[in-house]
């Protein structure tokens, strides 16, 4: 289920958000700052931050199968509608980010899977998929950070275990 999702909204968001050019006049520092303010990307980025967190929690306290479907079915959602604000209007931090959201929607469909098998391979790999995004998604923040000169700030409004029970 999630791996369909993975592949159709990977290239549909991709291919929307070209259509966009708000970001197309000025200098490349007026773009990409100009970007991030309308896709709140440092929110963006929290919020991925953030489920990944509450999936590590989710596992660290065995928390039930059904809980950390909730978590990981969050995590590509959240996955999926970030990668619907791309393109930036820098490649690099573009194919950085579409990295990062790549390795988040398959970390999601792993952990997913892999939730009614506490000692599954797909856990791992899910494991392994959310660290590479989290690095993918700092290098991206230190690309805005080194084209505009400002870090966006990383906050969301959402609380620590959202609305799911257990977190």
């Amino acid at each position: 289920m999630l791996a369909v999702a993975l592949s159709t909204v990977v290239g549909l968001g991709t291919v929307a958000a070209a259509c966009t050019s708000g970001e197309q006049q000025g200098n490349a520092e007026s773009r990409v700052a100009a970007w991030v303010t309308d896709v709140s990307i440092g929110e963006t980025i929290g919020t991925l931050q953030g489920d990944d967190a509450r999936i590590a929690t989710a596992l660290r306290e065995h928390l039930s199968p059904n809980t950390l479907h909730a978590v990981c079915a969050v995590l590509e959602a959240d996955a999926s509608s970030a990668d619907s604000t791309l393109p930036a209007p820098d490649s690099e931090l573009t194919d950085e980010l579409n990295n990062a959201y790549r390795a988040e929607l398959a970390a999601a469909n792993d952990c997913f899977n892999g939730a009614t098998q506490p000692a599954s391979t797909l856990l791992t790999s899910s494991v392994v998929q959310r660290n590479r995004a989290g690095a993918l998604l700092a290098a991206a923040m230190a690309r805005i950070t080194q084209i505009t000169g400002r870090t966006p700030p990383t906050t969301t409004t959402t609380s620590a275990g959202g609305d799911i029970p257990g977190l």
